[in-house]
């Protein structure tokens, strides 16, 4: 019972978080503990496994996307240079001789490798009696489709230099991903199996054969594991009101805002058209353009008055890590250190051919910066529970880059002569009736 109640805080800080993980995770984590409470320990223990494997059909993974994007570009410019074939890396851009490629989200193997963990775990339960031999075979279930990814990704920009093109793109691509994919998979079962053990003998239980020996017992313990089942869909039910009654959203005025109060020698410019794009459901979309008479940036805010459905900043990706048409060529954490705050960005490199361009981007969320979308939703989550400033923002900046300065110079130079966080409240009024 202790532990349902606990569950079901978790689900509601996810709720009120706008976090699907701790949400998900919550609501799974609600199966084993209900089987537990109505079977008991005994046979829960005997059901420990597949009570666990359930965890699986949680949607895992998408942070470590960038990571293996990052080593299948890696490895492939290290297969392709250790067979002879001249290659360069920039970020996750490959450049040969016959032509450009890019190591997309979709060919970072996260799928392969959520497929080859669970059925890796699977197979070892089933297969080994010995700790160590089913850990070792989950680690290479881990490790063989990592490389796999990369040896896939290698044959493609190998076949396509060396035949042609036409034969590693389009639904052939995919195709030859799934075949080697099952083809790894099988392989690494094959030489699993040469290490299997012999299975545990099912133990036999005897039970008394006297009638209703102990009729009342069983009758008061499978009333008390329905009652405890009743009170745990109780506090479910009385967790998602309380979520409801946290998420109702509250209507608040907003402004269109001022314009952002820069000091010399930045000064504002004509906004030339660019392919970035804004969220469309922002209740407040300001682009602007400012220049020191050499270098130009440009500042993107997308303003929430209040969060609802279809206009919720932090329950989305972020929205300016990514300039249409351009490859991201490295991203990383950058502090900025400025004379009324110190704070953390997003900062990514974006390449066309030999231009060039950086980006800061970062959100807004109880009157706190912060470059982290994790961090964004707890303190989303803290303002719905204390009920606190409801309005939120994401402010990008974006430069060309300049090699005569240091990138980050340019943006940090333009932060210091301009006031942000007196443009972000200007869109803010009192709270009234929505009105736009």
């Amino acid at each position: 019972m202790p532990m349902m109640g606990v569950l079901a805080a978790t689900w509601l800080v996810g709720e009120l978080a706008e976090a699907n993980l701790i949400r998900q995770f919550a609501i799974v984590a609600m199966i084993p503990v209900v089987v537990w409470m109505i079977v008991g320990s005994r046979i829960a223990r005997a059901l420990l496994f597949p009570l666990c494997f359930v965890f699986f059909a949680i949607p895992v993974g998408e942070s470590l996307i960038p990571r293996l994007q990052d080593f299948t570009a890696w490895f492939t410019v290290s297969a392709l240079q250790l067979t002879g074939i001249p290659a360069v890396l920039e970020g996750r851009t490959i450049y040969v001789s016959s032509g450009t490629w890019e190591v997309a989200a979709e060919c970072s193997g996260l799928r392969y490798l959520i497929s080859s963990i669970a059925l890796g775990t699977l197979f070892a339960h089933l297969i080994y009696r010995s700790w160590w031999k089913k850990l070792a075979f989950v680690a290479a279930a881990i490790l063989v489709p990592i490389v796999a990814n990369g040896i896939r990704a290698y044959t493609i920009v190998l076949l396509a230099h060396k035949i042609d093109k036409r034969l590693a793109v389009g639904i052939d691509h995919l195709i030859y991903g799934w075949i080697f994919f099952a083809f790894v998979m099988l392989v690494l079962l094959l030489v699993g199996f040469m290490w299997h053990e012999t299975p545990v003998r099912e133990r036999r239980y005897s039970y008394s054969s006297k009638p209703n020996s102990d009729y009342s017992g069983r009758v008061h313990s499978q009333l008390r594991s329905l009652l405890t089942v009743f009170i745990s869909m109780c506090v479910i039910c009385l967790s998602a009101v309380a979520a409801q009654a946290f998420l109702r959203p509250v209507p608040r005025a907003f402004t269109r805002g001022g314009d952002l109060q820069v000091a010399a020698p930045w000064l504002p410019a004509p906004l030339q058209r660019d392919s970035f794009s804004m969220s469309p459901n922002a209740d407040v979309e300001r682009a602007m353009a400012f220049s020191d008479g050499t270098r130009m940036v440009r500042l993107y805010v997308s303003y929430y008055a209040y969060q609802r459905p279809q206009a919720e900043l932090v329950n989305r990706l972020s929205i300016g890590q990514d300039i249409p048409g351009w490859s991201d060529v490295g991203e990383r954490l950058r502090r900025v250190q400025l004379p009324s705050a110190q704070f953390e960005v997003n900062e990514g490199i974006f390449a066309d051919g030999s231009r060039k361009r950086i980006l800061w981007s970062w959100y807004w969320v109880d009157d706190t910066f912060t470059p982290s979308l994790s961090t964004a939703k707890l303190l989303r989550a803290k303002t719905r529970l204390l009920r606190g400033r409801p309005d939120a923002a994401q402010i990008t900046l974006i430069s060309d880059l300049d090699s005569s300065a240091e990138p980050s110079e340019v943006l940090r130079d333009f932060l210091q002569h301009a006031d942000t966080l007196k443009l972000l409240n200007s869109f803010s009024a009192q709270p009234g009736p929505f009105t736009k």
